[in-house]
């Protein structure tokens, strides 16, 4: 099953996406043809859907054209759990983080644009080594910010009298989920105006508010 998410994130292109880039900055597909030496019937059997399985080297061309980041282009960013920063937190601390698989640190770059420092260098320690994200992301905290964790979790885990009521298992899943509500909480904290429409983003830079 995992293979199959895999191979779909991987290979997988939103061609109404791409379509939307070009018009947006009033390029035709003739243009993009001369730009990237893709011949002009390929490129419309890529925005009208008829190609499924778009190469690499295609969308990287073309997103170079556009100014946008060829990631934006894959089908993660259309997926439930990856349509906002609090999905992708949550869906990374249980294991689904999909797209650092291909990318390596595009979701660093994300959290990165969103005040959390080093966060593009964390992700691609993660990627590397393959270490448990959650704990790579905790001792990156400062000491303040980590004892500050650790009352919300002493705090939270009281309230809902988690050790009397969940088992083991269950135990380390409400870990997870208060962690990513604790980093989302900070994160928002540090940028409040800063909220990325992963579905629809172009890029995931500041030169996103450039476009």
């Amino acid at each position: 099953m995992k293979d199959m998410l895999l191979d779909f994130f991987e290979n997988t292109v939103n061609s109404s996406k791409l379509k939307k880039s070009r018009i947006k900055r009033k390029i035709t597909l003739n243009e993009v043809s001369a730009k990237t030496g893709i011949p002009y019937t390929t490129l419309k059997r890529y925005e009208d859907g008829e190609t499924k399985k778009i190469p690499f080297e295609a969308v990287k061309k073309i997103s170079e054209v556009y100014g946008t980041n060829y990631d934006a282009y894959y089908a993660w960013t259309t997926f439930p759990l990856f349509g906002s920063l609090s999905g992708i937190l949550i869906s990374l601390f249980f294991g689904i983080s999909v797209p650092i698989a291909y990318t390596g640190s595009v979701l660093g770059s994300i959290l990165g644009v969103l005040g959390m420092l080093g966060g593009k260098k964390l992700f691609e320690s993660y990627s590397i080594k393959k270490e448990n994200i959650k704990k790579i992301i905790y001792n990156s905290l400062a000491k303040e910010e980590q004892e500050e964790y650790d009352n919300f979790l002493l705090i939270s885990k009281t309230l809902l009298k988690t050790n009397k009521i969940l088992n083991e298992k269950e135990q380390n899943e409400v870990d997870k989920l208060l962690f990513a509500t604790f980093m989302l909480h900070k994160i928002r904290e540090k940028n409040k105006e800063r909220i990325i429409n992963f579905e629809e983003a172009e890029v995931f830079s500041e030169q996103e508010n450039n476009n």
